[in-house]
């Protein structure tokens, strides 16, 4: 189900672990095979969801297409919004005057 024979034996442990420590919620324990199965199927199947997940997390530049787009501000807890939005508007003053030199050496 994981396709990968690592993967498949950590998420049998998981399986284990999980089940011994709910093994008081167990109704039939004639039944336990199954019961014990279905917690392992549960496991992958959470593993699976959470790969599939990561996989979709895509680069800035996959999410634009490949256009130059500005980058999303950095949201740092420290930092203001009001100095956020003032070093955007120095990092677009810097980056016209570098782009103008370029016009004139050009």
């Amino acid at each position: 189900m994981l396709g990968d024979p690592d993967l498949a034996e950590d998420a049998s442990q998981e399986a284990i672990v999980r089940a011994l420590l709910s093994l008081e919620t167990l109704r039939q324990p004639e039944r336990f095979g199954a019961w014990l199965g279905g917690i392992g199927l549960n496991v992958c199947r959470h593993w699976r969801r959470e790969r599939a997940h990561a996989a979709a997390a895509w680069s800035w530049e996959a999410l634009v297409g490949g256009r130059r787009l500005e980058e999303p501000p950095d949201l740092d807890p420290w930092v203001s919004p009001e100095r956020s939005a003032e070093e955007r508007d120095l990092a677009r003053v810097v980056q016209r005057a570098v782009d103008a030199q370029h016009l004139t050496d050009g």
